[in-house]
């Protein structure tokens, strides 16, 4: 995983960051490489029955905890998933990814929800 450097005008970093014809001199921000197989966030269900866990490769995936058994892959994020969230008392899920979608997901009826749009 990359990391961000920040650099302090008139510091090294920001002296290599004015070389390299970056347009700010006090911040070098490095693209994101994280591989399809990276796991970025998880969330797991107010009655402990399902775990969701989601990343690079796109998708929301959902695992029955007492069994360990997968349940269901959502596509639909065009970026990585890098947030989840489960609504307390029910089995909505929430994912945001890097694309600046927040999707809602109802496992209950193993059907997508809803997109908002252009979440920063």
């Amino acid at each position: 995983m990359k990391r961000t450097a920040i650099a302090r005008a008139g510091g090294k970093a920001a002296a290599a960051a004015a070389a390299a014809g970056t347009t700010a001199d006090w911040v070098h921000k490095a693209p994101r490489q994280n591989p399809t197989s990276s796991l970025l966030a998880a969330a797991v269900s107010s009655d402990g029955k399902y775990l969701a866990v989601g990343g690079g490769d796109k998708m929301v995936h959902v695992f029955d905890v007492t069994s360990g058994q997968h349940v269901r892959s959502y596509p639909g994020h065009r970026d990585q998933v890098s947030c989840l969230s489960f609504r307390d008392g029910t089995h909505t899920l929430y994912s945001g990814g890097y694309d600046r979608a927040v999707k809602i997901w109802s496992l209950d009826d193993a059907a997508y929800v809803d997109t908002l749009f252009g979440h920063q």
